[in-house]
């Protein structure tokens, strides 16, 4: 009996010759970096504007520690508090603010998608509408608040302002990255309002963002009002004086005050997650 003739097997379907990353949150990370870089690149074929805006950032703020500097020097310290602890506190309240400005940025441009009505566009995207609207901008110029920030850090440190451990590198590390989540979450949700109130500036936003200048300093030097408020309204403590007390403790205080940071950050990037979701659910479209 003669052998059947051989089957052919049909044609084969390759897979995707690069397939991305199957968690959701890694396919969001991929993402997120991809953009970034596209914006990134962007930036720098204007190396011109990049170099002055890094330079126009680190003076800025370099001329404003420069006045405390001159201050100092004619007295040993300001309510307990010498130069180099006042240090550690300036850093702290500029670091985390260039990184958004680097990294979130972008939440600045919501008023004027909602109020021209290009808001759509995000919407009808494959992607989520946050973080394109958090990467439709990477400033390059927060760079410079970042480089000076380190800067004062370890100068701090070479003039003992904090022992140099790996539970205070921990710290440092936690606290910029809560303070990035502040930072970003406060401007998520003061720029948020545009989808009740429907103007294309609002001194809200404006108002906030500038008040978080008063963060360089401890809060001890203020009013017990102004520190309640820097507490539990408008958390900007979270971004310098507390962390700061955190490095210059050990044991279980230290670890209570981690446990503060994180959870004043927990807390702010929740409300700001409820006033945008709140928002959205608000927002009928251009028409």
């Amino acid at each position: 009996m003669p052998n059947p003739s051989p089957r052919h097997p049909g044609p084969r379907h390759p897979g995707p010759r690069h397939p991305g990353p199957r968690h959701p949150g890694l396919r969001y990370l991929s993402s997120a970096a991809k953009l970034y870089r596209i914006r990134l690149q962007s930036q720098l074929e204007y190396k011109a504007d990049f170099v002055i805006g890094v330079l126009g950032a680190f003076c800025l703020h370099a001329a404003g520690f420069g006045a405390v500097w001159i201050i100092l020097r004619q007295v040993p310290d300001i309510a307990g508090w010498t130069i180099w602890q006042l240090s550690v506190t300036y850093a702290l309240a500029i670091v985390p603010r260039g990184l958004c400005v680097m990294l979130l940025d972008g939440v600045w441009e919501l008023r004027h998608l909602v109020v021209k009505g290009e808001f759509d566009q995000l919407l009808t995207r494959p992607l989520s509408p946050l973080l394109q609207l958090c990467t439709l901008r990477a400033n390059p110029a927060g760079a410079g608040d970042v480089v000076l920030g380190l800067t004062l850090l370890v100068l701090a440190a070479r003039h003992g302002a904090f022992a140099v451990s790996a539970a205070s590198l921990a710290v440092l590390v936690v606290a910029v990255c809560n303070g990035v989540v502040v930072v970003g979450s406060l401007n998520l949700a003061t720029n948020s309002l545009v989808f009740w109130d429907g103007a294309e500036q609002n001194s809200v936003s404006i108002l906030v963002g500038n008040t978080a200048d008063l963060a360089k300093f401890p809060l001890t030097l203020y009013d017990s009002a102004v520190a309640f408020v820097f507490t539990f309204v408008l958390p900007f403590g979270l971004l310098s004086y507390y962390p700061t007390l955190a490095l210059t403790s050990g044991g279980l205080e230290l670890l209570g005050r981690i446990a503060l940071l994180l959870l004043g950050g927990a807390v702010t990037l929740s409300v700001a997650g409820l006033i945008w979701r709140a928002g959205l659910r608000r927002y009928q479209g251009a028409g």
